[in-house]
């Protein structure tokens, strides 16, 4: 089989020949400077390096068309105040991967959103590349993946609106919470009509990290209001396009919420983690016919040794014969993994890729 066979094999629960070698999630830059430290080549891209299997992303610009223009508005010697390309005001860390800290965001009335429609047209040719006609020709005869990504519903809010405007605004605006919703899944429709119709797109993703540790960031009873009928619309339009794995991307604790993912027409999840209680093994068991991506517990895995092993023999030797998983970590690859122990864990990962199927 080729990357594109084995991994619609799996996703669909059929007999592959074995499983994905994949990840998923990437790494943090520090992990990258840790790894160089102890001996990784410097100029090295991490999934040609470790001889991945191949994924693509389709190059379709979701983002706002034409951009904000980056403006550095205050600095000093170890953070400075920008505003990026999506128009958010905050303040970056010079040094490491620390979380900015945001202090201004581009909606926070419906007249900003309805200013900021300009910058969403759907049909902007500048959406997808010049050469994308000869990237159809290339992609027909392929023999790996690929997949379109966006930001979610609740993502277009959380991206360009402060959070608690946001939740203030489900409780008190209604209205304009599906005004924006039925735009938002509008805009996703029309943006990859062009490449749906033009390539056969093994997956789409949708990324919401929707979910804190505890729990959903929105109750469930929001997600079913609001969400879900949009949900059954944008995957009834991939599924009538031929899209078989449909992945909501989402860290925390989303066990209430896999139902209503389901629900609205989604597949499958990811990176399922393990710190939140989102458990590959109890989802396989509730959810037989789930799609997962991940699962792989970074902690186990920066502990190396046995535990390390047991990690992946445990996840990849009960889930990968039972179809539909592919392992990956459940979040970024953190700088406590070191270059050793991720060797080590490829190691174990590849030899189950061969034989847990």
């Amino acid at each position: 089989m080729n990357a594109r066979e084995r991994f619609n094999a799996v996703m669909t629960f059929e007999a592959p020949d074995r499983l994905p070698f994949m990840e998923f999630m990437f790494y943090w830059p520090e992990t990258r400077d840790r790894w160089i430290a102890e001996g990784m080549p410097a100029d090295a891209d991490p999934n040609a390096y470790f001889g991945y299997d191949p994924f693509v992303w389709l190059p379709v610009d979701f983002n706002f068309v034409p951009p904000f223009p980056v403006e550095v508005l205050e600095e000093d010697d170890e953070t400075r105040i920008v505003r990026d390309v999506v128009g958010v005001v905050k303040k970056e860390f010079k040094y490491g991967s620390a979380m900015p800290h945001h202090i201004e965001f581009p909606i926070r009335t419906r007249d900003d959103f309805l200013e900021l429609k300009e910058r969403l047209d759907p049909t902007r040719p500048e959406r997808y590349p010049a050469n994308w006609l000869e990237m159809v020709e290339q992609l027909r005869t392929r023999d790996y993946p690929v997949g379109l990504v966006c930001r979610g519903l609740l993502a277009f809010f959380r991206d360009f609106m402060d959070f608690n405007r946001m939740s203030m605004a489900f409780l008190e605006e209604p209205d304009w919470i599906h005004e924006v919703m039925d735009f938002h899944t509008d805009f996703m429709i029309r943006m990859w009509e062009r490449a749906v119709t033009d390539v056969e797109v093994d997956m789409v993703q949708l990324g919401e990290d929707m979910a804190f540790k505890t729990g959903p960031m929105v109750g469930p009873g929001f997600v079913r209001e609001f969400m879900v009928p949009r949900y059954q619309r944008l995957t009834q339009f991939l599924k009538d396009h031929g899209v078989k794995t449909l992945i909501i991307d989402s860290d925390g604790d989303i066990r209430s919420l896999v139902p209503l993912y389901l629900e609205g027409g989604f597949t499958g999840v990811l990176p399922l983690e393990n710190a939140a209680n989102s458990n590959p093994l109890a989802f396989r068991e509730q959810y037989p016919r789930l799609q997962m991506i991940g699962g792989i517990d970074k902690r186990a895995i920066a502990k190396g040794g046995a535990d390390l092993e047991q990690e992946v023999r445990t996840k990849v030797g009960t889930l990968g014969p039972q179809g539909g998983y592919i392992p990956s970590f459940d979040h970024s690859v953190h700088p406590s993994v070191s270059f050793d122990d991720y060797r080590h864990y490829l190691d174990e990962l590849r030899r189950l890729c061969e034989t847990a199927v």
